[in-house]
C-alpha cells in the first residue's frame, strides 16, 4: 500500500511538472495582433509570393534587356591551340613533274609533326536589324514588366481590401449570432420558469428551447464563417495562418460615389494593354527592317610556330605573324516572299491590338457607368436595412420584456425574432454586396494606391 501511495503521488507530480510549461505558454499567449487596413496592406506589399515573383520577373527582364544592348559591343576573343600529327598528311602529285615516268605518281608529305598557334580575334557590328529589333523589344519588354508589377500590386490591394471588409462583415454577423444565442438562452431561462409555474405549455417551452438550438448552431457556423474569411484575408496578405490577427477598424462608413470623368488610363491594366499594342507596332517595323543589309566589320592576328619535335617554346622556334582586317555586308536577295509574309503578319496583328485596346476602353467605360449607378442604389439599401434592422431590434427588446412578464406569447415571440434575423440577413448581404462594388469602382479608377503614397 505505500509502494503504491508512492507511485500515485510521482506520478501525479510528473504529470504536474510536463503540464506546468504548456499552462504558462497557454496563459502567456500573445493576443491577436490589431490590423488596421493600411497595415494589411503594407504587410501584404512586403510579403505577398504572388508580387514578389512578379518582381524577380521584372528584374528578368532588366537582365535580359541589358544583354541585347550589349550585342552592339564588340566581340574579342582570344585562342591557343598546339597541334601534333602522328600521321602527317601526304598530298599525290604526278611524277613527271619531278622526272619520273608519265602515268604514275608520287606522294610527298606535307606538314610537320608540331605546330602552336595563338591569335585573337575582333568583330563589331554595325548594323543589324536583328540586333537593333532585339534591343527594342527587350525594352519595350522591360516597360511591359512595370505595367504587370503595376497592374498585379493593384490586384493584390484590391484582393486584401475586399478580404478586410468582407472580414469586417463576418466579423458583425458573428456579433448578431452571439447577441442572439445570449438572448435566446435568456428566453430559454424565462421559458423554463413559466413552464414550472404553468404559466405556458410544453408546446410554447419546445419552441422557445427550439429557437435556443438553433441559435446557439447559428453562432456556431457564423464563428466557421469569420475564421474561414480571416484565413482568405492572410492568404492575401501572405500571412501564415497561425499567426494571430484582429481587425482594428469597425465597419467602414459608406463613401459616397465620386462625380468626376472616368478616366480609363487610371485602371491598372490599361498600361498592359497599351504596351501590347507597341509591341505589334514594333514587331511590324522589324519586319520591314528585314529588307535592309547587315553591315559588320571583323579582324584577326594570329602568331604561329612549326617545329618536328615539341620545342615551340625554345630559343630557336621561329614564329610567324598573320593579321587580317575586314568587313561583310550580307544583303537579302531571295528572302523577300518570306518577308512580305512577315510584315502582312505584323500588320494583322497591330490592327488586332489596336482593337484589343479600343474594346477594352469601351468595356471599362461601360463597367464605370454601372458600378457608378449600383453604389449609389446600394448605398441607399444599406442605409435603408440598417434602420429598419435599428427598429426589429427595439422590437425585440419589447417582445422580450413583453414575454417575461406574461403579455407576450410564444408564437409572437418567434415571430419577432423571425423578422430580426432577416433584417440582420438582408443587412450584412447588402453591405457586403456594396464593400464589393465599393473595392472594384476603386479599383477601376486607381484609387487604390499603397498608403505611402496617398
Amino acid at each position: 500500500m505505500l509502494y503504491r501511495r508512492w507511485f500515485l503521488v510521482a506520478t501525479f507530480l510528473t504529470v504536474f511538472v510536463c503540464l506546468a510549461p504548456l499552462r504558462a505558454q497557454e496563459a502567456n499567449r500573445a493576443p491577436d495582433t490589431l490590423y488596421t487596413l493600411d497595415d494589411c496592406l503594407r504587410y501584404g506589399l512586403a510579403h505577398q509570393p504572388a508580387l514578389q515573383q512578379q518582381q524577380l520577373q521584372l528584374e528578368r527582364t532588366q537582365l535580359a534587356r541589358n544583354r541585347a544592348l550589349a550585342q552592339w559591343l564588340p566581340e574579342v576573343a582570344a585562342k591557343a591551340s598546339a597541334d601534333h600529327y602522328f600521321k602527317i598528311p601526304v598530298q599525290v602529285f604526278p611524277a613527271e613533274a619531278f622526272g619520273g615516268e608519265p602515268g604514275t605518281f608520287v606522294t610527298i608529305p606535307v606538314g610537320i609533326p608540331w605546330t602552336a598557334s595563338g591569335e585573337i580575334n575582333a568583330n563589331l557590328s554595325l548594323f543589324n536589324p536583328a540586333h537593333w529589333q532585339e534591343a527594342r523589344a527587350q525594352a519595350l519588354a522591360l516597360q511591359i514588366g512595370v505595367a504587370s508589377l503595376d497592374s498585379v500590386r493593384s490586384g493584390v490591394l484590391r484582393a486584401i481590401t475586399e478580404a478586410y471588409r468582407l472580414t469586417l462583415v463576418q466579423r458583425q454577423e458573428r456579433a448578431f449570432a452571439r447577441e442572439n444565442r445570449a438572448l435566446y438562452d435568456s428566453l430559454r431561462t424565462i421559458a423554463e420558469s413559466r413552464y414550472q409555474n404553468g404559466a405556458i405549455e410544453q408546446m410554447d417551452l419546445n419552441r422557445v428551447v427550439s429557437t435556443a438550438l438553433t441559435a446557439e448552431d447559428a453562432a456556431r457556423q457564423s464563428e466557421q464563417a469569420y475564421r474561414r474569411q480571416l484565413l482568405q484575408l492572410k492568404f492575401w496578405m501572405g500571412l501564415p495562418p497561425e499567426t494571430p490577427l484582429a481587425l482594428a477598424e469597425t465597419e467602414t462608413a459608406l463613401a459616397a460615389t465620386t462625380t468626376a470623368d472616368f478616366q480609363v488610363t487610371q485602371h491598372p491594366a490599361y498600361r498592359a494593354y497599351e504596351r501590347q499594342l507597341q509591341r505589334a507596332q514594333l514587331a511590324r517595323r522589324h519586319a520591314q527592317l528585314l529588307r535592309l543589309p547587315t553591315l559588320s566589320l571583323y579582324g584577326s592576328y594570329r602568331r604561329q610556330t612549326f617545329r618536328n619535335e615539341f620545342d615551340i617554346f625554345s630559343d630557336e622556334a621561329q614564329w610567324y605573324n598573320v593579321g587580317l582586317v575586314g568587313g561583310s555586308v550580307i544583303v537579302p536577295l531571295f528572302q523577300r516572299w518570306e518577308i512580305n509574309r512577315s510584315a502582312a503578319e505584323a500588320r494583322v496583328a497591330q490592327q488586332q491590338a489596336r482593337l484589343a485596346l479600343q474594346q477594352f476602353e469601351l468595356a471599362q467605360a461601360h463597367h464605370h457607368a454601372t458600378l457608378q449607378t449600383a453604389l449609389a442604389q446600394q448605398a441607399a439599401q444599406v442605409q435603408s436595412a440598417q434602420k429598419n434592422l435599428t427598429l426589429l431590434q427595439e422590437n425585440q427588446e419589447i417582445a422580450r420584456y413583453k414575454f417575461e412578464e406574461g403579455f407576450y406569447s410564444t408564437a409572437d415571440l418567434k415571430a419577432t425574432q423571425r423578422d430580426l434575423l432577416e433584417a440582420q440577413r438582408a443587412y450584412l448581404q447588402m453591405l457586403a454586396v456594396y464593400y464589393r462594388s465599393l473595392t472594384e469602382w476603386e479599383y477601376l479608377t486607381g484609387q487604390l494606391t499603397p498608403p505611402e503614397i496617398r
